[in-house]
C-alpha cells in the first residue's frame, strides 16, 4: 500500500510541477509542454478489486456514505447535518437497488475501500456519492473508482453523468473538470439567521 501511495503522490507532484512550469512558459509567450503523466489505474487495480453491486457491504456503505456527507459540512450542528443528510437521501433508491448502481472497491482482505453510487433517471446518471475510506484517501482510488464508474455507465447506454459538489467537496471541482465534467450551475446558500443586516 505504501508503494502505491508514494507512486501516486510522485505522479501528482509531477503534474503540479508541469502545470506550474507551463504557466510560466505561457506568461513568457512560449508554448506549453505536453503533460505525459501515467495513469493511476494500473497501480490501483493491482491492490484493489472492483465489483458492481453492494455485495456484503450494505452496512459499511451506509456508514461511509453518512460519514463522507457529514465531513462536507464541518461547522454544521449535528442536528442540522442529520436534517440535511435526510433531505438529500429521501426518495433515493438504496445503493445497489434498481436504478441505483454502485461500484465497490475492496481491499485484498475484502474490506470496503470505497464506492461510487449513482441514481439513474432515463439516460442520465447522477453521482450520489463518491467516497473512499479515510485511510486510503490520496492514493488515486477515488479517481480509479470514478473512471470505472463512468466507463460502466457509458457501457450501459447512459448519455450524461452529473455530480453536485457541496460543502468541502467544492474543492474537488478541478478534479472533476480534469475527468471531463463541465460546470453548468452554481448554487449559493445564506443562513438568514447570520446575515449582517
Amino acid at each position: 500500500m505504501e508503494k502505491l501511495w508514494f507512486a501516486y503522490k510522485e505522479r501528482r507532484l509531477q503534474g503540479i510541477i508541469v502545470s506550474w512550469y507551463n504557466t510560466n512558459r505561457e506568461a513568457r509567450g512560449l508554448a506549453k509542454l505536453p503533460v505525459e503523466l501515467e495513469e493511476t489505474d494500473e497501480l490501483v487495480m493491482s491492490d484493489f478489486s472492483f465489483s458492481w453491486g453492494i455485495g456484503g457491504h450494505a452496512q459499511a456503505v451506509r456508514q461511509l456514505d453518512r460519514d463522507a456527507f457529514f465531513e462536507q459540512f464541518p461547522t454544521e450542528s449535528p442536528a442540522r447535518l442529520e436534517e440535511r443528510y435526510t433531505e438529500r437521501r429521501v426518495g433515493l433508491a438504496a445503493a445497489g437497488e434498481e436504478g441505483a448502481p454502485i461500484l465497490i472497491a475492496e481491499t485484498p482482505a475484502a474490506e470496503l475501500a470505497g464506492f461510487a453510487w449513482g441514481a439513474i433517471e432515463q439516460r442520465s446518471v447522477h453521482i450520489v456519492q463518491l467516497a473512499v475510506t479515510p485511510a486510503l484517501r490520496g492514493t488515486g482510488l477515488g479517481e480509479s473508482l470514478l473512471r470505472q464508474f463512468l466507463t460502466g455507465m457509458r457501457g450501459r447506454g447512459m448519455q450524461l453523468l452529473t455530480v453536485e459538489l457541496t460543502g468541502k467537496s467544492l474543492r474537488f471541482s478541478d478534479f472533476f473538470q480534469s475527468m471531463g465534467f463541465e460546470p453548468v450551475t452554481q448554487i449559493m446558500e445564506c443562513s438568514l439567521s447570520t446575515i449582517p443586516f
